[in-house]
């Protein structure tokens, strides 16, 4: 009798979870998925807007958060930051490199730990990775260089405000101008700047630049909104309205720049896209499905001509 009433309930538990599989829920027992997420920066808009997307995707898959701020692209503190996850043994650890190659050992570890990594967007050396998600950041600097190319009629001198030196994205970014600036024999980079990614450091370097090369300068390419925003608002109190900018990533300020004409155009990511699609990624792996190990999100150009009919929703967190 004892036997009877076991296998009933044994079949029904199996009847049960065969339902909630058909139905493509998963059971009320589940254990809950926990990510840690590792960002260089929460200041930056592009890292906000990510920000966001990991939340909203998370919520929607029932999946815990706990977010690390490397306070401003600190590899050391992003390292420890690392170790901490690993040490505390989330289901996986999705990170934006504030260093390509001095995350490495990190995530090295991570992964021989047990720990799975996801790396959305600035990417890491480290060959432990399970799968990228990112924008073709060598793509965003080619983007970059046609548009002032074209702005310049192919014949000027443009100034690089790049960024962090050492940071994967603003390295291939740099990489992707200049491949775009050999074709045109007509213009010429001046010089190339590395900082970090503030509007006061934008500021001062293009004070610099301009007090160097004055009216030699016709374009800037910059490799982030701050530095970019910087740009632009030493432009303006110098009244150069005539000098293309370029960004990329957006923001409000950066949009009223636009519109002002201050900033040409900005070579936007769809961060929200990005993040989400980190997390459904994360989400797979740790439930042990196969992953593609690259995949790209593509980018946008915005420019005044195109600035109220693009579609924002991949970029830009709704209106409370």
């Amino acid at each position: 009798m004892k036997k009877s009433i076991v296998a009933k309930g044994l079949g029904l538990l199996a009847g049960i979870t065969l339902m909630v599989s058909f139905l493509g829920m998963s059971p009320v027992w589940a254990k809950e998925l926990h990510f840690a997420v590792c960002l260089p920066s929460m200041d930056q808009p592009f890292l906000i807007q990510q920000k966001y997307g990991y939340e909203t995707m998370a919520k929607q898959l029932g999946i815990k958060l706990t977010f690390y701020d490397a306070g401003g692209f600190n590899l050391n503190r992003q390292i420890q930051q690392i170790e901490d996850a690993t040490a505390k043994k989330v289901d996986a650890i999705i990170i934006t490199a504030a260093d390509r190659q001095g995350t490495a050992t990190a995530i090295d570890d991570a992964v021989k730990a047990g720990v799975p990594v996801i790396n959305v967007s600035a990417q890491s050396a480290s060959q432990s990775i399970i799968a990228r998600v990112r924008s073709d950041d060598l793509e965003i600097g080619r983007q970059a260089g046609e548009f002032l190319a074209q702005k310049l009629n192919y014949k000027g001198n443009i100034v690089m405000l790049a960024g962090k030196a050492g940071v994967g994205v603003i390295m291939d970014r740099v990489e992707g101008v200049k491949e775009v600036i050999k074709k045109y024999p007509g213009v010429k980079i001046l010089a190339e700047r590395y900082t970090d990614m503030t509007r006061a450091l934008g500021m001062s370097t293009m004070e610099d630049l301009l007090q160097a090369h004055g009216q030699d300068i016709h374009g800037v390419y910059s490799g982030g909104e701050h530095v970019g925003m910087g740009a632009a608002k030493v432009l303006e109190a110098a009244n150069r309205r005539g000098v293309a900018v370029t960004s990329v990533d957006f923001s409000k300020d950066l949009e009223q720049a636009i519109r002002d004409g201050w900033i040409s155009a900005s070579i936007v990511q769809q961060t929200i896209i990005l993040a989400g699609t980190g997390v459904r990624i994360a989400k797979d792996v740790a439930e042990g499905k196969k992953v593609p190990p690259v995949t790209f999100i593509p980018t946008i150009t915005i420019s005044k001509e195109n600035l109220d009919t693009i579609d924002r929703s991949g970029f830009q967190i709704p209106a409370k």
